[in-house]
């Protein structure tokens, strides 16, 4: 375990110093994350290198309370643990915000076949997505935010996975950012470091690719569930003030 944790030092001071920084716009994120083009949402970085995605929901039926009422109730209702909080209710600008983790959000295998050093050594790859929600509401209109600054991730070789210690192992996570994964950052493969090396980058790489992607879809899946919450509570209330 000594000469893996070795290994990995090795690999980040590499990694500072020889990664390959992307600038990507929408349209290629989204072509990454979803293969196509565009969403129904916006999905960018923002000022401070941090993944966003953003939709405004127009045409509500309602007031600038009512939909701040319904607004409160979903994050009451979603964020209520200790992982995830509801953080600031503001009702007279119209501003809610949340904390929150997508707790294991990805995983990824390093094949037996494929295992670097021994079999023993480094073999899954666990994500967590922290991450900050805020809602604007106006009279009509809602705007909500989800933002990512990066992943705590925690790796395990096949020895540790069996360990009484499971469970502290799998709490000691290493934050991330963002744009220190694919597809802003790319680790380029060198012949000359030799075939440990580089199926060490080809690893990262593929299970970084896929926290990314799976970060993507739960943001997909978290506001069309905000949408339809929203929605349905509109209708509710107007069918209960006919």
């Amino acid at each position: 375990m000594r000469k893996l944790n070795i290994i990995l030092f090795l690999l980040c001071c590499f990694i500072t110093m020889n990664g390959q920084q992307r600038v990507l716009d929408q349209k290629q994120l989204c072509s990454f994350a979803f293969g196509v083009d565009s969403m129904d949402f916006n999905i960018t970085l923002n000022e401070n290198n941090e993944l966003q995605f953003q939709k405004v929901f127009g045409s509500l039926v309602g007031s600038k309370d009512e939909l701040f009422s319904s607004v409160v109730s979903y994050f009451s209702d979603k964020y209520r643990d200790e992982n995830n909080t509801l953080q600031q209710q503001d009702k007279e600008n119209g501003i809610v915000t949340a904390r929150g983790v997508f707790l294991n959000i990805s995983q990824s295998v390093n094949e037996p076949n494929k295992s670097i050093i021994s079999p023993s050594t480094l073999t899954i790859r666990f994500y967590d997505a922290p991450h900050s929600v805020r809602v604007d509401v106006r009279d009509e209109r809602i705007r909500l935010t989800l933002t990512f600054s990066g992943l705590n991730v925690a790796s395990l070789s096949q020895k540790e996975l069996v360990s009484p210690n499971l469970k502290f192992l799998m709490n000691q996570r290493t934050f991330t950012p963002i744009t220190a994964i694919p597809p802003f950052f790319y680790i380029p493969k060198d012949k000359s470091k030799g075939k440990i090396y580089n199926q060490m980058i080809e690893f990262y790489t593929v299970s970084d690719e896929n926290a990314f992607k799976a970060i993507c879809l739960k943001s997909q899946s978290v506001i069309e569930d905000f949408e339809k919450r929203i929605k349905s509570s509109i209708i509710q209330s107007n069918e209960d003030n006919w």
